[in-house]
């Protein structure tokens, strides 16, 4: 597991990942957050194979809402895992 920054630009939400609102006040205080501090958690990604381009496993809410504030990259714990595997994580 390596730990870096990634260009939101080349992050995908994981289309298996269904929780994760991005509505409501829960959301809205997340944007906050983000907005006054920052992601100070990673999220989990894996990079598409053959692609600079990253699908993030764990952590689309927060990828939702530094959108939102519009960051331009968010850090990223990259880790190999096979389409099982991040089901699994998720």
């Amino acid at each position: 597991m390596k730990l870096q920054s990634i260009k939101i630009a080349d992050a995908k939400q994981s289309a298996t990942n269904v929780k994760g609102r991005t509505e409501g006040k829960a959301f809205s205080e997340l944007v906050a957050s983000i907005k006054e501090k920052g992601v100070l958690v990673p999220v989990l990604a894996r990079q598409l194979k053959g692609k600079d381009k990253y699908e993030v496993i764990a952590g689309n809410r927060r990828l939702s809402a530094a959108r939102v504030v519009g960051l331009k990259e968010i850090p990223a714990y990259i880790v190999e895992m096979t389409d099982e595997e991040a089901r699994e994580a998720q």
